[in-house]
């Protein structure tokens, strides 16, 4: 059974989800950090910006690696499953 449909699916899911999501985290870390509707800023924004776009993306790159965790697929697995695919048939 093929599957890379359900694949794309999840995956566009997953990026309309990322695109909805992230400038509401920015605009709240912003807000936090004390961004001003004005020329200058002040310091605390400096690290707002530092943590969200630098601390907070590289949490969530290690966090999307947590589902390949445990896949297993080596080509002689792959191979294994190819020839029992064929005796089924």
């Amino acid at each position: 059974m093929r599957r890379e449909g359900v694949f794309s699916g999840i995956w566009s899911s997953a990026q309309k989800t990322a695109y909805s999501v992230g400038p509401s985290i920015v605009g709240f870390t912003l807000s936090i950090s004390g961004f001003v509707n004005a020329s200058v800023q002040p310091e605390s924004v400096e690290i707002g910006v530092r943590i969200v776009f630098c601390l907070f993306t590289a949490v969530m790159i290690l966090l999307s690696l947590l589902p390949f965790y445990k896949y297993d697929l080596t080509e002689e697995r792959f191979e294994e499953i190819k020839l029992m695919i064929q005796q089924n048939k």
